[in-house]
């Protein structure tokens, strides 16, 4: 399955693990991405797909996270340290 977001894995900001961090799907859901939630290969996050949606979940810790807001806040954060 391909999906359209950053296909680098995001570590969670929890735990700082890749191990239980799954892909957030949105939007309508085919047969075979209902598949994909059931397996808990994929996340459901909602059908509505806004620009600030989350990208990655960790299944350990129920949390979304990687959004647009959030990248911005590390880049705006990175800036400032220098």
């Amino acid at each position: 399955m391909i999906f359209p977001w950053d296909v680098r894995r995001k570590s969670c900001p929890h735990c700082q693990s890749e191990a239980h961090v799954i892909p957030v799907l949105y939007g309508s859901l085919s047969r075979r991405a209902e598949k994909e939630v059931k397996a808990g290969k994929v996340h459901y996050g909602g059908s509505v797909v806004s620009l600030d949606r989350d990208q990655w979940y960790c299944t350990l810790h129920h949390q979304a996270f990687g959004g647009v807001s959030e990248a911005l806040d590390e880049q705006v954060a990175a800036a400032n340290a220098d």
